[in-house]
């Protein structure tokens, strides 16, 4: 039987292309620093990845720990 490619099998690929875009667009945008938080961008992605999980190692890097409550994302690493 044939493995599948690790790339595609929940290994975060997605997580990482939406964490990078969002902070690609937050970087093109003058004071996108500054109106966009961390946070902001956590948001964002947990909403379009619908793992919070993923998007949080993504942007946070090392061993995280995420959660939501009443719509709201948090995470700590």
């Amino acid at each position: 039987m044939r493995q599948p490619h690790p790339a595609r099998t929940g290994l975060g690929s997605s997580a990482a292309a939406i964490v990078a875009g969002l902070l690609i667009g937050r970087a093109l945008v003058v004071g996108g620093d500054t109106t966009v938080s961390d946070e902001d961008v956590l948001a964002l992605a947990a909403d379009l990845e619908r793992h919070p999980d993923n998007v949080t190692a993504c942007l946070l890097g090392g061993l995280t720990l995420a959660w939501s409550e009443d719509g709201r994302v948090d995470a700590a690493g």
